[in-house]
């Protein structure tokens, strides 16, 4: 399986989800209606280009996990929750929103068969800027392929 395959998969679920969705910044005349990206658009003045909140979908550590029989692989994906504000409650809820999005759902991805999404481990962490919360959810998705 390719990789942007299961990427692709990860933000399609997260766009799915009218929670995220709903609480994430809007992307004007751009191709997606919400700010769900793998690569988030930048440009010399920076500070216009990507609405906060967003969120990023990153693939962090592919490895292998065959058997005898099937080839699989086992992959680390950091989503990451970027907010500025002077309250928490808006990256921690998107984060929680993601969690419950993610977590033990049946992916669907072609070419494979998904055998989990597990949460891993997630962190917080305020950037130097001052402004901007960074939270990092982490999770391990397995699979074998089709």
């Amino acid at each position: 399986m390719n990789l942007t395959e299961l990427q692709d998969a990860i933000v399609a679920r997260l766009g799915a989800v009218t929670a995220i969705t709903d609480a994430l910044g809007s992307v004007p005349g751009a191709y997606q209606t919400h700010a769900i990206y793998t690569r988030v658009p930048q440009s010399i003045n920076s500070e216009d280009d990507a609405p906060f909140p967003f969120v990023t979908v990153s693939i962090v550590a592919p490895s292998a996990f065959d058997t005898k029989t099937d080839t699989g692989a086992d992959v680390t994906i950091d989503v990451h929750v970027w907010s500025r504000g002077n309250t928490l409650a808006v990256p921690l809820g998107l984060s929680d929103t993601i969690y419950d999005a993610l977590h033990r759902y049946d992916l669907t991805v072609s070419g494979a068969n998904v055998v989990n999404c597990l949460f891993e481990n997630g962190t917080m962490i305020m950037d130097p800027d001052g402004l901007t919360t960074h939270v990092i959810r982490t999770f391990r998705v397995t699979y074998f392929l089709t």
